[in-house]
């Protein structure tokens, strides 16, 4: 069975996975193209033509092409095929092919941990990548866990009655006077603090 790298959020280190040819047509379900027409590009990705094939959610997919995709295709001579969709059904399907041609794939933290306990991956060598010494501690132990490079991005919207803060919150500040005020009477309003916010375990996918 073939084993790639689990990232836990950033296709941005695929290390030297590509060979040396270099094309400029991408593929992706979302460009359009049938599943099988997809999926026959995808089956080019380990044969060392020059491909990498990468599964993730496929969000923000135009600042990730001009961002990461052509960038990386440019430096390192290869061409980025795509496989995109939602975390449960990409780990089904790659658990259940043990051809899978994926070289890299990124997942929820509790679907990574799955999948490296299963041993669906293979294990990043950190030394290779510089920035790996700029993790937090709990981000590393994942990492040389076998769970691929774990990093965070939201985009998060506060809504907020100006009624009860008494003025908008425009900055940080703004922001920390209303928690601080939350916090100092959380038993009052019947909550357990001003905010709850996920771990670094399998169980803590979101925040809330």
């Amino acid at each position: 069975m073939k084993k790639r790298l689990a990232v836990v959020l950033c296709a941005a280190m695929m290390l030297s996975a590509c060979g040396g040819a270099s094309t400029s047509d991408k593929t992706a379900d979302t460009n359009g193209q049938t599943a099988a027409d997809s999926k026959a590009d995808a089956t080019e990705g380990s044969k060392g033509d020059g491909k990498l094939v990468l599964s993730t959610y496929g969000l923000s997919e135009d600042i990730s092409e001009d961002e990461v995709y052509t960038p990386f295709e440019q430096e390192f001579g290869c061409e980025i095929v795509t496989e995109t969709g939602g975390t449960n059904d990409r780990y089904t399907k790659l658990a259940a092919d043990s051809e899978s041609t994926i070289d890299v794939i990124e997942l929820s933290q509790a679907m990574t941990a799955k999948g490296a306990d299963e041993g669906l991956f293979d294990t990043i060598d950190l030394s290779k990548i510089p920035n790996a010494e700029n993790l937090i501690p709990a981000a590393k132990e994942l990492a040389e866990n076998g769970q691929g490079i774990p990093y965070t991005i939201n985009s998060i919207g506060i809504i907020y009655n100006p009624e009860l803060t008494g003025f908008e919150i425009k900055s940080f500040d703004d922001l920390k006077k209303v928690a601080d005020d939350i916090q100092a009477r959380k038993d009052e309003l019947g909550v357990k603090g001003a905010f709850t916010s996920a771990g670094m375990d399998g169980s803590s996918d979101c925040s809330w």
